[in-house]
C-alpha cells in the first residue's frame, strides 16, 4: 500500500505537542517529561520534534528549574498546513507534483504535462491545503478529544 499521501509521524507528533500547548494560556512553559506524559510521545521522537519547532520559531525554549518550552506564536496563527510542510514535506499524493523539477512518479510513461492522474491528484491536493492552511492549531486545541 502506497502511503504517498500519509503524514509523516514526525508531523504527527509535532500537531499533538502543538495541540496540548494550545489547551493551556499562552505564556504556559512545559517540560519535555511533561509533553511525554500528557501526549505519550516516545521521548527520544520529542527531541527532535521540539528542536525542529524551535528551529523553525514557533516555541522558545529555556533551560533552568524554571525552564521548558513554550509557543513563540499565538496557537491562532499557527496553520496545520505549515506544520505539515515543516516536518513532512506537505500533502502531495503523487511524486511529480513534488516542488522539485525532477519528481516523477516512479516508471511512468506520461508526459507530466498532459496526465489526467496527476491533474486530477493536483486538484486534490490543493484541496487538502485549502483546508490545511485555515485549519489552526488552535482549532485542534478547541475540538473534543483534541489530542491531534
Amino acid at each position: 500500500m502506497s502511503t504517498a499521501m500519509a503524514v509523516a509521524t514526525r508531523a504527527r507528533y509535532a500537531l499533538r505537542v502543538l495541540a496540548c500547548f494550545g489547551g493551556f494560556p499562552a505564556g504556559t512553559s512545559l517540560m519535555a517529561e511533561d509533553l511525554v506524559r500528557m501526549i505519550r510521545v516516545p521521548p527520544s521522537s520529542l527531541d527532535g520534534v521540539l528542536l525542529g519547532l524551535t528551529h523553525a520559531g514557533i516555541l522558545s525554549s529555556r533551560k533552568g528549574r524554571a525552564g521548558g518550552y513554550s509557543l513563540q506564536v499565538p496557537s491562532d496563527r499557527i496553520t496545520v498546513g505549515e506544520i505539515l510542510r515543516i516536518f513532512g514535506g506537505g500533502v502531495n499524493p503523487l511524486p511529480c507534483l513534488g516542488t522539485s523539477a525532477g519528481d516523477l512518479c516512479g516508471g511512468c510513461p506520461e508526459d507530466p504535462e498532459i496526465c489526467g492522474t496527476r491533474a486530477l491528484m493536483l486538484r486534490v491536493r490543493d484541496a487538502a491545503a485549502s483546508i490545511l492552511d485555515v485549519t489552526t492549531i488552535a482549532d485542534l486545541s478547541a475540538s473534543p478529544g483534541s489530542r491531534a
